[in-house]
């Protein structure tokens, strides 16, 4: 599954693409071992398309409703996706958690500790691993 979703972001809008599915994640899947594989899934691509072609609103938002979850698997996978995020964006994307309960927001600034985020200027390391073709281009 994990290979058709990169395939499928490869040539159209990984951020079309992502905010459809999360939208009939949040509506129909109840299961936890399918969110919690789709946020491993997430974390990845992040890391080799680049957050520029992610919706990081839909993404804090998707996150915020896991984190009050009372699976903890799924509250940890919610954590390392905002992790994942937060590696590139910083303390911009605390903006988008307010919505987070005090304690749980506490565990998370804990994690986010212990990232160094990606200076805007290193290049290389904002470089995305795999390219957008196709109609992404045109988003």
């Amino acid at each position: 599954m994990q290979n058709l979703l990169t395939k499928i972001f490869e040539f159209h809008s990984p951020k079309i693409t992502t905010s459809n599915i999360i939208k009939h994640f949040t509506k129909n899947v109840k299961g936890a071992n399918a969110l919690k594989e789709f946020f491993f899934f997430l974390e990845k691509a992040t890391d080799d398309f680049g957050i520029a072609h992610f919706p990081v609103k839909e993404f804090a938002d998707f996150s915020i409703f896991l984190t009050s979850n009372g699976n903890n698997d799924l509250r940890k996978s919610a954590t390392l996706l905002l992790c994942s995020m937060y590696k590139y964006l910083g303390e911009p994307l605390k903006r988008f958690l307010s919505e987070i309960k005090e304690v749980t927001m506490g565990e998370i600034n804990e994690e986010f500790a212990k990232i160094s985020v990606i200076a805007k200027d290193d290049a290389q390391s904002l470089k995305a691993k795999i390219a957008v073709k196709g109609q992404a281009l045109q988003d």
